[in-house]
């Protein structure tokens, strides 16, 4: 998996490979009105792949107020990525990174819904960037990037270093070429998700959704 990984993102950085974008784009119909850049400007499938949204293409959800806040039975979101979606990483919460740790992972397994509720160990096997963040509403968050099949590069951007006051919606990183997961973390009692995640979870199903919107909010 690994040696295939590493290969795949070795063509993706071939200027060859930007004849793929224009077939991507209609095999997965992807909205390039969001997309900053237009298909022409991309050298690369990477450059494409890791590509950013316009200004204001997806608002961040703001409640109306926020309210004030250990991991262990904690509330966690598992958000995973498809090939055709948006591969940049925002940060959910404001507040202040405390720690940035990279964990070398020996395997990039598959984060497809078969093999995360099969006995493939990928959230503690494959190669993984840990972002803690303290806030004043949530207490810390655990931001969890997890490389995956065909992922071979986790990207944290340079900017993005402990100390670095960050706010709701801050570009964090990326992840180069394929799907992959980010998995976010509260504190215990910290977070109340919103309903139609709850109901779909209950029903074991998957929720569709996009940078900007909400997954829940602080509880009081």
């Amino acid at each position: 998996m690994r040696q295939t990984s590493n290969q795949a993102g070795s063509l993706a950085d071939d200027p060859s490979s930007a004849t793929f974008i224009a077939r991507f784009i209609d095999t997965f119909d992807i909205d390039m009105t969001e997309v900053l850049g237009s298909v022409e400007s991309f050298n690369t499938f990477n450059e494409f792949f890791t590509r950013k949204l316009k200004p204001g293409a997806r608002p961040i959800y703001q409640p109306s107020n926020l309210r004030h806040a250990s991991f262990e039975g904690g509330g966690l979101a598992i958000c995973r990525l498809t090939p055709q979606d948006y591969h940049h990483v925002h940060s959910p919460v404001k507040g202040r990174i405390v720690s940035i740790s990279p964990i070398m992972g020996k395997q990039y397994w598959s984060v497809n819904p078969v093999a995360v509720n099969s006995a493939v160990p990928v959230f503690t096997e494959n190669i993984r960037q840990v972002i803690i963040i303290h806030t004043k509403e949530f207490g810390k968050v655990a931001i969890v990037l997890i490389g995956a099949t065909m992922v071979g590069s986790i990207i944290i951007h340079d900017n993005v270093q402990e100390g670095l006051d960050v706010n709701k919606g801050d570009d964090l990183g990326m992840y180069k070429l394929g799907g992959s997961t980010t998995i976010i973390v509260f504190q215990k009692k910290r977070i109340k998700f919103d309903a139609d995640l709850l109901k779909n979870k209950s029903r074991r199903l998957e929720t569709f959704v996009k940078m900007g919107d909400a997954l829940g909010r602080a509880r009081s």
